[in-house]
């Protein structure tokens, strides 16, 4: 299945299930964000994106703790779970991918 199939699939699974969806970004300068809301209807489910490069934007915007950044990098499970946690709170979306 090549990646804009799957993409579509995802956004039709939210959008039949009435799923909220966020992404807190870094790396991928909100390329998850962008192919979410290139299908029709999204809004409805897409609800916030945060690209936050930065250490300093991740913790202002997000809520990442500068212990996890230190300890383990803002490349990392930890950071990104992190991520993920701020953006679900700052949108109160359903799901929330980092």
């Amino acid at each position: 299945m090549t990646q804009k199939r799957r993409v579509k699939k995802v956004c039709r699974q939210l959008l039949e299930g009435g799923i909220t969806v966020s992404a807190a970004e870094s790396f991928t300068g909100g390329g998850v964000s962008s192919q979410l809301v290139s299908r029709a209807g999204m809004s409805a489910s897409f609800l916030l994106g945060i690209v936050a490069y930065t250490d300093n934007a991740k913790a202002a915007h997000l809520g990442v703790s500068t212990e996890i950044l230190e300890r383990f990098g803002a490349v990392s499970p930890e950071c990104a779970q992190a991520m993920a946690k701020g953006i679900r709170e700052a949108s109160g979306s359903d799901i929330a991918v980092a």
